[in-house]
């Protein structure tokens, strides 16, 4: 109902329809002349009762029949119901379908690992982003900044074994209320590890928000330190521009340590892999009071290494 925003220009059709209504109409429809799942729930009722909501809205022409595609027959899979268990053929043709997705999937694993295990790296926030994602402690509230750091956390991964749960929020300009959202998770949740892994701008823009009154002794805050918007370095289109330094990456020369005094944070530094390997193997562990872990890189480096790191995966990825 209402108006529609169309952000990008290409919309080119609206269905005013129930979403109810709208999923009927999805499970009764054969997509067996895309190669997709088709419902046996393939019922004349269900077709008509979506077809009379989506009304002119969608040209559509009638499914075909079960079986059928463009005039060669064809198998169906099948949706299993409640306590049944899919068919041989259809068993077989799921297994066919995850088959390579898994096969890429445990390629790009062991590309990454490999990858970061390479000798003579420069110290880098993207490498030093994945071994502190290895370092989190088991049932941990993990909340991303945006930027380049729920970026790199899509990238790389999180452990599967520690059952991390991860949480992501966007403000008015993208940066601000991550600090607040994770102090406030550390506050709602005590009994549980809260890990804020933040960039720079974002975490001086909020600072503020270790001003309150309660102590969050399970609260850890990794500041990745680049000294600017590093992200306008990686991305096309900024980093062509050049205004970039003096208009995109808003340089500040500002660390954290006196933000921790002030806020009384444990506070760990960390310039060089040596360092940073020492100081995660204390900073996870449980204290009297919150940490602050900052990280502080070099913004070109960060972005030679993270393209290659994308060339690396174009050119190994067959």
């Amino acid at each position: 109902a209402g108006p529609v925003a169309d952000t990008f220009k290409s919309l080119t059709r609206i269905v005013r329809l129930e979403p109810t209504e709208f999923f009927k109409q999805l499970i009764a429809t054969d997509y067996s002349m895309f190669g997709g799942l088709v419902s046996e729930e393939d019922t004349d009722e269900a077709q008509s009762v979506g077809r009379a909501n989506a009304g002119e809205a969608i040209a559509a022409t009638p499914p075909a029949d079960p079986g059928t595609t463009l005039g060669a027959t064809t198998e169906r899979l099948t949706w299993p119901k409640a306590g049944w268990a899919l068919p041989a053929q259809d068993a077989a043709a799921k297994a066919a379908y995850a088959t390579p997705w898994h096969k890429a999937d445990s390629w790009a694993k062991g590309f990454l690992a490999e990858f970061m295990a390479r000798p003579d790296q420069p110290f880098n926030e993207f490498t030093a982003f994945h071994h502190t994602l290895r370092h989190l402690p088991d049932h941990t509230a993990l909340h991303l900044a945006n930027s380049m750091a729920v970026r790199y956390a899509n990238i790389l991964g999180v452990p599967d074994a520690k059952s991390v749960e991860v949480f992501a929020n966007r403000g008015t300009s993208g940066i601000d209320g991550c600090t607040s959202t994770a102090v406030g998770a550390a506050l709602a949740q005590p009994e549980r590890p809260v890990v804020l892994l933040t960039g720079d701008v974002a975490f001086f823009y909020d600072r503020n928000a270790f001003w309150q009154n309660y102590p969050t002794p399970n609260l850890r805050v990794v500041l990745f330190n680049n000294h600017g918007g590093g992200i306008f370095r990686l991305i096309d289109g900024p980093r062509q521009q050049p205004e970039l330094e003096e208009f995109f990456e808003t340089y500040q020369p500002l660390t954290a340590e006196h933000t921790a005094r002030d806020f009384n944070l444990r506070y760990f530094t960390a310039t060089t892999f040596d360092e940073l390997k020492v100081a995660l193997a204390v900073f996870f562990a449980p204290g009297s009071s919150a940490a602050l872990l900052e990280i502080t890189t070099d913004s070109q480096t960060n972005a030679a290494f993270f393209e290659h790191y994308r060339q690396a995966v174009r050119t190994s990825f067959v």
